[in-house]
């Protein structure tokens, strides 16, 4: 297959996996919202916006970084195998560091006061340590993200509406939509060892990337701030019910934006491969068609979706939610801005 036919394969699978990811939370936000009320579904969003915030601490900015690396020596067995066990490893430190943090802090502490779903979170932590998503990304094979992505977010839908039936039954819908994502990450480890050997103590550096992955780690955490950390910040300053409200405001809007922003993706593996192969012409090419296409679809979704609010929120969210109408039109912009963002922050 030649490099634009996979280009356009790994783009279609992607758009598939994103299409899924729509559709999944169209059928099961309505649904939620009207069994777990406002308030539910702000404990659910707050605890979980804490827990994610974790993930990203142990991951550690390797899900750009480890696929960037892979990128570069695909096609070399041995090297791809030696750079996937260092990096890897660096995961599993920072992993245990932040995980061991979480315990002690929302578990054994509880300074929060909501211990329970804080455990019933804790497969996120678990997920982030053994995700090896970026190893895929890095090899170009979407085919297996997709895949094991579509199957986990199916199961997840059917447990919801069979175990899910009560306000009572909060922490079965924050169990259900952590352990799937532990489920989804444990699958990749099935199929890792076609591709590489096992780890020899002696080649095991994790330092040789240490100062990579934190370059990238910090403007994710900056990020963090206003996609996850804005919940946990408005339910300090007010209640859990506004947190349902302010976290259902943005469903959509995150929604739409897995849209826009699949084609950094699937294109910031082929640049990073460009770029080892010294190809800058060819990355000026493809940067100025990517921010062409991702500006032009992000202003269309945006302005759709602040036109359709008002009608949109009351069939779709349930009465209860329709104060969110004015809040859901403003949230909609950040699809443009994160959408932007994102080409420079993960092609660029």
């Amino acid at each position: 297959m030649s490099d634009k036919k996979k280009l356009v394969a790994n783009y279609i699978y992607n758009m598939i996996y994103q299409v899924v990811n729509i559709l999944i939370p169209i059928i099961t936000i309505p649904y939620a919202s009207r069994v777990l009320g406002a308030e539910g579904i702000g404990a659910s969003s707050y605890t979980n916006s804490i827990a994610i915030f974790f993930t990203v601490l142990c991951v550690f900015g390797i899900n750009n970084y480890g696929s960037k690396m892979i990128a570069y020596v695909r096609g070399d067995y041995k090297k791809i195998s030696n750079q996937f066990w260092n990096i890897w490893f660096l995961q599993l430190v920072m992993s245990l560091i932040a995980g061991t943090i979480y315990i002690i802090s929302f578990v054994i502490l509880d300074i929060l006061g909501m211990r329970f779903l804080f455990i019933m979170q804790f497969p996120w932590i678990l997920a982030s340590l053994i995700d090896i998503s970026w190893f895929f990304v890095g090899i170009e094979d979407f085919k297996k993200t997709v895949t094991r992505n579509v199957l986990v977010k199916v199961l997840g839908l059917i447990l919801i509406f069979i175990l899910v039936k009560s306000k009572a039954d909060l922490w079965i819908y924050v169990l259900i939509n952590s352990l799937c994502a532990f489920l989804g990450n444990l699958i990749f480890w099935i199929l890792i060892s076609k591709y590489v050997q096992k780890p020899k103590r002696k080649n095991i550096d994790i330092f040789t990337h240490f100062k990579g992955a934190l370059f990238l780690l910090i403007p994710q955490i900056i990020a963090q701030v206003y996609i996850t950390l804005d919940r946990t910040i408005i339910g300090n300053l007010s209640s859990l019910v506004e947190v349902g409200y302010y976290d259902q405001s943005q469903k959509i809007a995150r929604i739409a934006l897995t849209l826009v922003t699949s084609l950094s993706i699937v294109i910031m593996p082929r640049i990073a491969n460009m770029y080892a192969k010294k190809e800058l012409n060819m990355i000026n090419l493809y940067l100025k068609k990517s921010v062409n296409f991702t500006l032009a679809f992000s202003i269309l979704i945006t302005s759709t979706l602040a036109a359709v609010s008002k009608h949109f929120v009351p069939i779709f969210f349930g009465d209860d939610f329709i104060v969110i109408v004015p809040y859901m039109m403003i949230s909609s912009l950040i699809i443009i801005f994160i959408s932007i963002g994102g080409v420079f922050a993960n092609q660029y």
